[in-house]
């Protein structure tokens, strides 16, 4: 399931603010500023990868249509991170389970054993869930 929603909330939360400039004025120095910058904020590795995917896809297409002659941040890479390792603590999932509805512990619980992202764990299928003698697996 794609989400269509996440690239205008990045667009309209981080970049737009980060990058208020005309894109033909974004230099090479603004790439590893903004990361820096995201980092010190908090922003994961793989968040700020994400968010700066969107930013070259921009550039790129503007360069493409002739808006902007060249996409001067195209050399700067962010980083991308590892597998999501973190596991809930006891008072988090304490939190969530007596407010939550049957079908959210259900979720919650595929989404804490697997890592899967929100939007994955909502579009799982029951024909995806097969019985092994161990139990249901996705």
């Amino acid at each position: 399931m794609l989400d269509l929603k996440r690239p205008e909330r990045v667009l309209d939360s981080y970049l737009i603010p980060a990058f208020s400039q005309p894109m033909q004025d974004i230099s090479y120095s603004d790439g590893p500023a903004y990361i820096a910058k995201r980092r010190k904020g908090g922003a994961s590795d793989g968040t700020i990868a994400r968010e700066w995917t969107i930013l070259l896809s921009l550039m790129n297409f503007a360069v493409k249509v002739d808006e902007i002659s060249a996409n001067a941040s195209q050399g700067v890479t962010a980083s991308k991170s590892g597998v999501r390792d973190r596991m809930p603590t006891a008072v988090e999932i304490g939190q969530i389970l007596p407010v939550a509805t049957g079908r959210l512990r259900r979720a919650s619980t595929v989404a804490m054993n697997c890592g899967l992202r929100e939007e994955k764990v909502w579009a799982t299928r029951p024909s995806w869930i097969v019985q092994k003698d161990g139990g249901p697996w996705l």
